[in-house]
């Protein structure tokens, strides 16, 4: 069961930049491991995140795989990653531009394999780009959903170094969730469209 998890990416202050203080980066390492681990393999602790939607500074085990082990401790000799943007961020006036030869993509094409809906969700993204879907324009029919937290992902892997997914493993993820309903871990935990949307949101 993944539960509820309180935070507001959509109206993210647009003084962000890169560069800024990171409010959740003074918090300990183990504050946010606690946020982003699983309690049980399927099972999201719910917790408050920082309002500014940016853990580009923090760190915790690296991909899907780590995060839903069961075990988030960060040990010594663990290759770390860093969390990213949110999509309120990507869909501002400080993230936009950073990815503007992307926002004509279509999303069920380019990261869907063609599928146009997330199976379980009502949503349909069937000739939409990706940036109606993460802007202020979007954001009205599509906040919340799969593709709006996928997005995000997706640009954090190519756009903040060190994102605890890289691109190859958020297209993949993507492309499974988006054709089949569902994306197997190598530990062998089967994940659903809502629960991976809840472990990329977790991310920032």
């Amino acid at each position: 069961m993944v539960l509820a998890m309180t935070k507001n990416t959509e109206n993210q202050p647009e003084t962000i930049t890169k560069g800024d203080d990171n409010p959740g980066a003074s918090n300990s390492r183990r504050k946010f491991l606690t946020k982003a681990g699983i309690v049980a393999p399927l099972a999201m602790i719910s917790v408050s995140k920082p309002a500014w939607g940016d853990l580009t500074g923090t760190t915790f085990r690296c991909g899907l795989s780590g995060m839903v082990s069961g075990n988030v401790s960060v040990r010594p000799d663990d290759t770390n990653c860093v969390g990213g943007y949110s999509p309120g961020y990507w869909g501002n006036r400080n993230g936009f531009p950073r990815w503007s030869g992307q926002h004509d993509l279509i999303f069920s094409t380019t990261l869907g394999g063609g599928a146009t809906k997330c199976p379980g969700e009502s949503y349909d993204y069937a000739g939409v780009s990706m940036a109606a879907i993460i802007t202020t324009t979007g954001r009205g029919n599509y906040r919340g959903s799969f593709a709006f937290h996928a997005i995000a992902a997706w640009l954090n892997s190519q756009l903040v170094p060190n994102y605890v997914f890289n691109t190859t493993e958020v297209e993949g993820i993507i492309f499974d969730v988006m054709t089949t309903g569902f994306h197997t871990t190598s530990g062998g935990i089967t994940l659903n469209c809502g629960q991976v949307k809840t472990h990329f949101d977790s991310t920032y």
